[in-house]
């Protein structure tokens, strides 16, 4: 990683010097363009690279060579003096399979990459066509994961000019409403990225979302609903306000945006089969959404595939913490509860009666509900359930013994409170859940994890776009960061 930060970093000054063809130093480079072209010998950041020994070039060669058949990057990251690189659309060419650098001669030249148009009909899942392997490219940043996190990493990097290819094993987005909360903060980065007004327009209504209902049933004369309105002195704080709206709507929102800025290097129905990585980069092994293997070769790798997901635990990095605070089942149903909640709209209803506690949650406060029952062996199970079970669970609870339920769908899910060893190894970060598992009621899930996509983006497009100041670049506060949110997950997860 010094290798790659001490000659992919450069200071403002030598960067603008030699954009006029001048070495840092100040004397010009002989036969160097006002356009800024290198001469041969020179490293990226300008500096003279050591005349090579007698018999170097084929030693150079043969250790490229070697790197070649053992899936190592480093050697082969290095171009031979006199070798020109080659831009694509911000992303540097691989070579071609099979193409082998020796004695200096340069490999066989390729035509340049294709890139693989997208199209999609409105509401159809996105289809994918997986690039032939010669047709594949270096990336700065590969993304593991397309939700939330993933996608608003995707989009901080275009917005900043840093090319980055997403891969989801997912063909689409889920389908499943949950983490509806959105915080002030969280708004304030969406509208950096000029999705404010979207959010807004799709959100539940302000009104009928700034209240909690408390009582034995849904329908319960005796109740509390408390406000959760700002005072006038906290709102003025930001220009903007929270907003409930669930994952199922906004995930669609942050793909397309993403897609906007790099339609073919969003990939949804790709997956991550492994990766190997040294100090400098990651080769990554992928399948595409035909099943075909594919190779990636990346500086850097963003892991936001969730607490299950299978970075972390290639890296070998620990999780302690409460692995199962709450075992939960979500009822995600259809019913017309409009006009048993009309005097009192509120944006989560609590239960709580000898019989059975749980927790309905609006999806759009007319026909669409969750209801989340906790498993408590002593009282109420949630293991073995039918549909019928849950419907009759959703008429108690609501209070209304004839009402007409369908159950859409159910998801159980466990309320955990962790938090990863380290967020970094090498070139691999770790994001989102990926680094610290949270419950996503609260919204602390979503929240969280926008917030560490947009914070690490900025830093890692100040490296690749050479604008970090020392060797370390900004990307070190990444560590000193975790300390701070152990002492702060557990308690805010449960």
């Amino acid at each position: 990683m010094d290798r790659f930060l001490r000659h992919e970093v450069c200071g403002a000054q030598a960067e603008g010097q030699r954009r006029r063809g001048r070495h840092p130093a100040g004397r010009r480079h002989p036969g160097v363009r006002r356009l800024g072209r290198r001469p041969r010998g020179h490293h990226s950041c300008g500096h003279l690279r050591p005349p090579a020994a007698h018999g170097e070039s084929d030693l150079r060669a043969g250790r490229q060579e070697a790197a070649a058949h053992s899936g190592q990057l480093r050697d082969a990251r290095r171009r031979r003096p006199g070798q020109r690189q080659r831009q694509t659309g911000g992303h540097r060419q691989l070579p071609r399979p099979g193409a082998r650098p020796a004695g200096g001669v340069p490999a066989q030249r390729r035509r340049p990459h294709r890139r693989t148009q997208l199209t999609r009909r409105p509401g159809a899942a996105l289809p994918v066509a997986a690039p032939a392997l010669e047709d594949l490219v270096d990336t700065p940043v590969l993304i593991v994961g397309g939700g939330p996190v993933g996608l608003c990493t995707s989009i901080a990097l275009s917005r900043a000019g840093v090319a980055s290819t997403l891969v989801e094993r997912h063909p689409a987005s889920s389908p499943f409403p949950k983490g509806r909360a959105l915080s002030i903060r969280t708004m304030e980065v969406l509208r950096g990225y000029g999705l404010e007004d979207r959010v807004v327009a799709a959100r539940v209504p302000r009104e009928e979302s700034l209240h909690f209902y408390f009582g034995a049933s849904l329908t319960a004369a005796e109740h509390t609903r408390n406000s959760n309105v700002p005072d006038p002195a906290r709102a003025a704080l930001s220009s903007t306000f929270t907003a409930a709206r669930s994952q199922d709507v906004l995930e669609p929102l942050l793909r397309e945006h993403a897609e906007s800025f790099a339609p073919a290097r969003v990939l949804f129905g790709w997956e991550l089969t492994g990766f190997e990585q040294d100090p400098d980069s990651v080769t990554a092994r992928l399948t595409g959404a035909d099943g075909r293997p594919c190779i990636l070769r990346a500086a850097y790798l963003l892991a936001a595939d969730g607490a299950s997901g299978r970075v972390r635990g290639m890296l070998g990095i620990a999780m302690p913490g409460d692995r199962v605070l709450s075992r939960n089942l979500d009822i995600l149903f259809e019913a017309d509860l409009r006009p048993h909640v009309a005097d009192w709209l509120s944006l989560v209803y609590s239960i709580a009666d000898p019989a059975l506690t749980g927790t309905f949650m609006t999806v759009d406060n007319h026909g669409r509900w969750l209801f989340n029952l906790v498993h408590d062996p002593t009282r109420r199970s949630v293991d073995g359930l039918t549909a019928d079970d849950c419907a009759d669970l959703v008429r108690q609870a609501a209070g209304v013994p004839d009402l007409e339920v369908k159950v859409v769908a159910t998801q159980e899910w466990t309320a955990s409170a962790m938090l990863a060893d380290r967020y970094r190894s090498g070139p691999v970060f770790l994001a989102g859940d990926a680094a610290h598992p949270m419950t996503p009621y609260g919204g602390f899930r979503k929240n969280c994890g926008i917030q560490d996509a947009d914070n690490l983006a900025w830093k890692l497009a100040a490296v690749v776009g050479r604008d970090a100041q020392q060797a370390n670049g900004p990307i070190a506060p990444m560590s000193i960061a975790r300390p701070a949110a152990r002492k702060k997950s557990p308690h805010t997860s449960s």
